[in-house]
């Protein structure tokens, strides 16, 4: 490359560095977007409409939530693929669809580092284990051990096949050594709940903001929580790493922003930049312990990482369960 060509490179470097900060600067200029592929009153939605709340305070311009919902949050998914990369268009991502879809399917029509812009981490709750408060299972160890001799096999609930609750599930069938079950409700936590009041299952994994009001409710008792330390919500449950010995079992959903390819890394900072904010602040870490949850601060980066991690994580547990991946 010839000095002269080297200069060239540099000024259009510097200039496109320009013409990305001035846009970031009057940004934003009217309303965001903040797409949830879950209903509403969902652990995903409650945390998104408050981060929704707050970040609009943050930017000087609403954030507006609006849910779309369906095939475990690839409609969403899709339909902020194809927005235009302007920043006005975010989807609150889940664990589901950023990387237990592309492990536990044969074939994804989207790739979540070509297709996407990875912007922040938002929140993380655990997964409780939960039994009928009728059942004479009071802890872990009683559980997997008639796990191991009952005939037929015990079982376990899950929103739905891929959900990370029944790869949660599997996960821990596995570790346990035990022939589980699994049950796949399409109603959610709701049906799962039924299904154990009713007799029809004997365990399900559920969030904290469920299995809270449940719990305190009488009607379920919880014998485990997948944390790496007890649960300021319900600080009497034994983790499953204490229960199992299982040190890396950590077990629970996780959500963060993505936009459009393409998105200005300018962009990309101020809205990294105004969501730290948010979740480092006490009032958010207070609120979203009140939803049995977890502020996940972090850079872009590090969502990217974690995201590869989990992608590579839940494809050893398919492999390792035997589960055959689905169309």
């Amino acid at each position: 490359m010839t000095k002269f060509n080297r200069i060239k490179l540099l000024i259009s470097f510097f200039a496109a560095a320009m013409f990305s900060n001035a846009i970031a600067a009057e940004y934003p200029s009217r309303p965001i977007t903040l797409v949830i592929g879950f209903g509403a009153g969902g652990p995903t939605d409650v945390v998104g409409r408050y981060l929704a709340q707050e970040l609009g305070k943050k930017l000087g311009q609403p954030v507006v939530v609006e849910n779309r919902t369906g095939a475990n949050g690839l409609i969403s998914l899709q339909y902020v693929k194809k927005a235009a990369p302007d920043g006005y268009t975010l989807l609150l991502a889940s664990s589901g669809s950023l990387a237990i879809e592309p492990a536990y399917r044969k074939s994804v029509d989207y790739d979540v580092f070509k297709d996407f812009t990875i912007v922040t981490p938002v929140a993380r709750y655990p997964y409780v284990m939960v039994v009928d408060a009728k059942s004479d299972i009071h802890s872990i160890s009683e559980f997997v051990q008639r796990g191991r001799t009952a005939q037929p096999a015990m079982t376990f609930g899950s929103a739905g096949m891929g959900a990370d609750n029944h790869l949660a599930g599997e996960w821990f069938a596995k570790q346990m050594n035990i022939p589980l079950l699994h049950v796949p409700y399409n109603g959610g936590d709701a049906s799962m709940i039924n299904g154990l009041l009713s007799g029809d299952i004997d365990m399900a994994l559920v969030s904290g903001a469920v299995a809270l009001s449940q719990v305190k409710g009488g009607k379920l008792r919880a014998i485990g929580i997948g944390t790496k330390q007890r649960a300021e919500f319900l600080p009497d449950v034994p983790t499953v790493i204490e229960a199992t010995g299982q040190a890396d079992f950590i077990i629970g959903p996780w959500n963060g922003i993505i936009g459009p390819k393409g998105m200005s890394p300018a962009i990309v900072e101020k809205l990294n930049t105004a969501v730290q904010e948010v979740l480092l602040d006490k009032q958010t870490e207070e609120k979203l312990l009140g939803y049995g949850q977890y502020p996940f601060p972090g850079s872009a980066d590090d969502f990217g990482n974690h995201i590869k991690a989990q992608q590579a994580h839940w494809a050893r547990v398919i492999a390792e369960s035997d589960l055959e991946k689905l169309d």
